[in-house]
């Protein structure tokens, strides 16, 4: 079963890496809400079908305790906050600079499993909790730029993490052992959708969008589903943590892509920072 949750967590990381360098695009063509609505609904739709062709994962989910459900609504908030703000980072800030950031949501689990859980960790977790920790300011350091974009994304980026991090251990401690994986997804999929389709009828934009940002929208859809698929599986193994760590990766695929493809460049404290996180990301993974 670890074999299978390790991977798991590195196809999610695949997924979500390539979703995460794909968002900056698709934000910046349509806007953040419209994005964020056509990959909620693709995701919806196919975790629905997915639920209609397998009764047994509808059972155990209409079985739940309403406390269950209570805990994965709560997640999901966190979650779709910091899916929010993972956007908003993409669009303004550098891959190869805001994925890493993003990648500390693994510590602010590890910091709530080990303060309120009880959770122990290893030597080499502990290692790569500090490690983290001390990337993530020196990632932040912004380099002076003609271009204006030396630390933006940044804040957006701590702001994903603490979200993530929140959402995810509410959701592997509580939600998931209640509901499962798949109802947890078609609950996140569903809420995303209910709470930002009005705010685009609201502010009269265009629901649809436009036909030559679909083909990276569906690609973006696709690799953001096959995170979150794979992910879903992983979390039902049992071995939460194996798979969550191993899915912040996803920072190492990001950054590469905007390494090699848009050719960005870090400064030498924030190369500094950005190694330390992703070593840390690596050492939580022992």
């Amino acid at each position: 079963m670890i074999a299978i949750a390790m991977l798991m967590g590195l196809l999610a990381a695949l997924g979500w890496g390539a979703a995460d360098y794909l968002a900056g695009s698709t934000a910046k063509l349509i806007g953040i809400r419209r994005t964020a609505v056509f990959t909620q609904s693709m995701g919806w739709l196919a975790v629905t079908l997915v639920l209609i062709a397998m009764p047994s994962l509808r059972g155990k989910a209409c079985a739940a305790s309403a406390s269950g459900w209570s805990y994965g609504v709560l997640a999901v908030a966190f979650n779709l906050a910091g899916s929010m703000s993972l956007l908003r980072a993409f669009s303004i800030g550098r891959a190869s600079l805001v994925a890493p950031l993003i990648t500390t949501y693994a510590a602010v689990t590890a910091c709530l499993g080990l303060a309120i859980s009880g959770d122990r960790l290893s030597g080499f977790r502990l290692a790569g909790l500090v490690i983290c920790l001390i990337g993530a300011p020196l990632a932040a350091v912004a380099p002076s730029r003609q271009d204006g974009l030396g630390a933006d994304g940044v804040g957006y980026a701590v702001l994903t993490a603490l979200c993530f991090g929140v959402g995810f251990w509410i959701q592997g401690k509580f939600s998931v052992p209640a509901i499962g994986a798949t109802p947890m997804l078609w609950l996140f999929f569903g809420i995303g959708i209910l709470v930002l389709a009005p705010t685009l009828a609201l502010r009269r934009d265009r629901i649809l969008p436009h036909r030559n940002a679909l083909p990276l929208l569906v690609l973006q859809s696709l690799c953001n589903l096959m995170g979150y698929g794979t992910f879903a599986v992983g979390l039902a193994t049992g071995a939460i943590t194996v798979v969550t760590v191993l899915s912040t990766f996803a920072a190492a695929v990001t950054a590469i892509f905007g390494l090699v493809l848009r050719r960005e460049r870090l400064s030498r404290p924030q190369t500094a920072g950005v190694s330390a996180i992703l070593i840390g990301a690596a050492l939580l993974a022992v």
